[in-house]
């Protein structure tokens, strides 16, 4: 049997969350008595994925992904077992390589830092060894998804290396660009244009290093690719993927300049474009699930950024 190959061999291993067609709505936990908000939360980069220490019920520390576009948080098995996760459901799963089934497990207590949630909706489910292929150890067992992220208002900010976490209440800030966004399924959308082109829809993921482009808007672009990779698509097949750069990508009124992106150009690609932490650790960014509405701000450029989306 032939392996699958990923889209990339560094740094794309969590596109698969951005990629999939949905979940129903899974609810959203609460913040735990007594509230102390704003909380700063520091946070590392690994292979371009925002990285923080959590804990669930027992508050065990462990390294946690923060993952914008997975509508659930997500433990690992063996996680969910030294947590004593009590499952009660298969539920479908969006990932790279289609929908999987995962198991539903009792809400969970979840801290994040000193910010506490409470009743926060979980699935059980090996991400990492799921998209990669590879043995899971060493790699954060789990995933904070919108299940958690939606309870506050979240701020990035890559000058600081921290989460922010607000109020949901709290206004934006001021000084930068206020985008629209489309929340579905816990996941957010925004309305995004690639060197003055068309108008598409993207997915703000910051469980993926790059950003990746549906093979319509890059062929519309006549984007020259700058390497290609024979992959295993989602769909099953095999296809080949580009990388190529854009030299202007804007979502809303922010605009950033000379962005690598990948994209299928031979086989099934996405349905809609993919807004990784290439593009987005470029401003500071604070997102209110609330108000429909994310703030970019313009940050010093950083002397070492996210790690570069590549193919092959």
């Amino acid at each position: 049997m032939r392996a699958r190959t990923p889209i990339t061999v560094t740094g794309l291993l969590a596109a698969g969350l951005a990629l999939g067609q949905g979940l129903a709505p899974s609810g959203v936990g609460q913040i735990a008595p007594p509230a102390i908000l704003p909380v700063s939360v520091p946070y590392r980069l690994s292979d371009g994925l925002i990285v923080v220490k959590a804990g669930i019920s027992r508050e065990r520390p462990v390294e946690a992904v923060l993952a914008l576009a997975a509508p659930l948080c997500v433990a690992a098995p063996d996680l969910a077992v030294q947590e004593q996760m009590k499952t009660q459901a298969f539920i479908q799963l969006p990932t790279l390589y289609g929908v999987v089934q995962a198991s539903a497990v009792n809400p969970q207590s979840l801290a994040i830092g000193p910010h506490r949630l409470a009743n926060v909706p979980f699935a059980v489910f090996d991400m990492h060894g799921h998209l990669s292929k590879r043995p899971s150890g060493g790699q954060p067992p789990l995933w904070i998804g919108a299940s958690a992220l939606a309870a506050t208002s979240v701020t990035i900010d890559p000058e600081r290396s921290v989460v922010v976490f607000r109020a949901a209440s709290d206004g934006l800030p001021r000084g930068g660009w206020i985008v629209p966004i489309e929340v579905q399924d816990g996941r957010i959308f925004v309305e995004a244009r690639a060197n003055g082109g068309r108008p598409f829809r993207a997915l703000l993921d910051t469980a993926c290093s790059g950003s990746l482009l549906p093979a319509p808007v890059a062929h519309s672009l006549a984007l020259a690719p700058e390497g290609t990779a024979k992959v295993l698509l989602p769909d099953g097949n095999e296809g080949t993927v580009s990388a190529a750069t854009v030299r202007e990508l804007a979502f809303g009124g922010a605009k950033t300049k000379d962005v690598r992106v990948l994209f299928v150009s031979q086989g099934a690609g996405l349905e809609h474009a993919v807004i990784g932490t290439d593009a987005l650790l470029r401003f500071r960014v604070t997102i209110s699930y609330a108000a429909r509405r994310i703030a970019l701000e313009r940050i010093k450029p950083p002397s070492r950024g996210p790690a570069r989306p590549s193919v092959g």
